[in-house]
């Protein structure tokens, strides 16, 4: 192969720029569209050892610091990240966490291409085009702050860690390897959906090289034991073993289970299929020597192997999410197939494709932005009860939208939102009981009447029954709302048929 001019490169890595600051001008308005949404609000309040502290928003590092050493006792490990996630949100403006996320984002592809050494604009824009089109749970993963946090930076500490650890893999100078150390403690730190797969594999790379006697030199086993005592700081976590009880981790046994686990991760997972039918491809066309593949790409290979084993064990406890670690090291391994240099046509018909799968998602984020803030608007001026239409979501809009409006007329799940506005309590209603119950009671008619003495439509989620003004308006519970208007007291219930789903939806 003929080795690229000075110029020519230059007007590669000029472009490959120019690339990139288009995708992060692309994601930083899709991160300006995308407001909070679920633990973003919980996390704007300290942590205490009893809970929340409502009364006490976070202020300030010092906030940050104590409410994460009980979070690690209480909830789980990742302190890291939930630590900056309050940081950021005790800013009270979500502009600076817009432009640190936009530049992870670029990083995280810049990186993606230097690990897999495929450095090209072309190759920048096809990682965009994959990560819209096939990965998973994209607004939670990319945009919503707690949740882009806790994997899309995962994402880039993890990639930038196998990449010094390839650059140091022969370096025995300790004080030039401090901060490798560091970076290593983080990245095992940070979150396990990618930690899993990569301390598992190096234990095994480190073990086959003392079986062999082979010489392992001393910054890359450092950064072993590091990135291993991160990842045994989340393991550490009290609060991880409540967690995997709530969400039913361990009932039963993982081989009664096997075949729904398995196929929960096998259906799960996309970039990993795309990179299974490129090699397959390129065996039969392009004659890949796969044990010379496998060889060269052991290490990811092996740690997607633990990781998908790891997922099997979680089973549909690992929401869509979880998948995002081995889907990034399979990206890895599919760029890894491609050529070099790619075919000239690709870079004429790529950006279309780009624009194709990138104009409906802004299209659909900036709409929600717009109904967002209508929203919060109408909630302002009120006391916690606003008559506002909520949006239905599709399921292609859950998949690209970072935020969703989620609240209705159950109080008791939405209170920490109602307390980051400054509300006692958030009530939604639909707007046409404004007219029909609040400022009248035109909607206690005959038509609307059920056999159990309450009122309701087909199009409202609940029934609605008058309370005697003399009677005391009785605290809500579990499923159940009071309400008090200008036009008398009221009880509000769920339908018998709606569950209470919407809790999980959110989270």
């Amino acid at each position: 192969m003929t080795e690229m001019t000075p110029n020519l490169h230059r007007h590669l890595t000029i472009a490959e720029s120019i690339a990139l600051l288009l995708i992060g001008i692309a994601f930083f308005c899709l991160n300006h569209f995308t407001w909070l949404y679920c633990d973003d609000y919980p996390y704007a309040f300290c942590i205490t050892d009893h809970g929340l502290d409502l009364s006490h928003p976070i202020s300030g590092l010092k906030d940050v610091i104590t409410s994460q050493y009980q979070h690690f006792l209480h909830s789980h490990g990742r302190i890291l990240a939930i630590g900056l996630d309050q940081w950021f949100i005790g800013l009270r403006t979500k502009l600076p966490f817009n432009l640190c996320n936009t530049l992870i984002f670029m990083g995280y592809i810049w990186l993606m291409q230097k690990v897999a050494r495929r450095r090209n604009w072309t190759y920048s824009l096809l990682i965009f085009v994959l990560l819209m089109v096939c990965l998973r749970a994209f607004g939670q993963v990319f945009l919503w702050m707690t949740g882009s946090l806790n994997y899309l930076w995962a994402g880039f500490i993890n990639l930038l860690f196998l990449l010094v650890l390839r650059k140091q893999i022969d370096s025995n100078n300790l004080l030039h390897g401090l901060p490798c150390l560091l970076l290593a403690l983080a990245a095992g730190w940070w979150q396990e959906s990618f930690s899993v797969g990569i301390v598992a594999t190096m234990a095994l790379f480190i073990i086959y090289r003392l079986r062999h006697h082979q010489p392992i030199a001393r910054v890359p086993l450092l950064m072993a034991v590091a990135y291993l005592i991160g990842f045994i700081i989340i393991l550490a976590s009290p609060g991880n073993a409540a967690r995997a009880r709530d969400e039913g981790v361990f009932e039963g046994s993982f081989l009664h289970y096997l075949d729904r686990n398995f196929t929960h991760v096998i259906l799960g997972v996309r970039i990993i299929w795309l990179f299974v039918f490129t090699a397959v491809i390129q065996y039969f066309r392009h004659k890949l020597n796969i044990r010379q593949f496998f060889s060269d790409n052991s290490f990811l290979l092996s740690a997607i192997g633990i990781e998908l084993l790891f997922l099997f064990i979680l089973g549909p406890a690992a929401e869509a999410r979880a998948f995002f670690g081995v889907e990034t090291l399979a990206l890895i391994l599919l760029l890894r197939l491609l050529p070099e240099q790619p075919h000239k046509a690709v870079g004429i018909v790529l950006p279309i494709i780009a624009i194709a799968a990138y104009w409906p998602i802004a299209q659909m984020s900036y709409r929600n932005h717009i109904v967002t803030q209508a929203f919060l608007k109408e909630m302002r001026p009120t006391d916690g009860t606003v008559f506002f239409d909520l949006p239905q979501y599709s399921r292609t809009q859950r998949h690209y939208l970072g935020s969703l409006l989620v609240t209705d007329h159950r109080s008791k799940l939405f209170y920490t939102e109602a307390a980051y506005y400054g509300k006692k309590r958030l009530i939604v209603l639909p707007r046409r009981l404004k007219e029909e119950l609040y400022e009248t009671t035109s909607f206690l008619c005959p038509e609307h009447l059920t056999p159990n003495g309450e009122y309701t439509t087909p199009d409202i989620h609940f029934t609605i029954k008058p309370i005697p003004r003399g009677q005391e308006v009785p605290l809500g519970e579990k499923g159940c709302e009071y309400v008090s208007f200008p036009t008398g007291n009221y009880r509000l219930k769920n339908k018998h048929y709606v569950h209470d789903g919407l809790w999980a939806t959110k989270r």
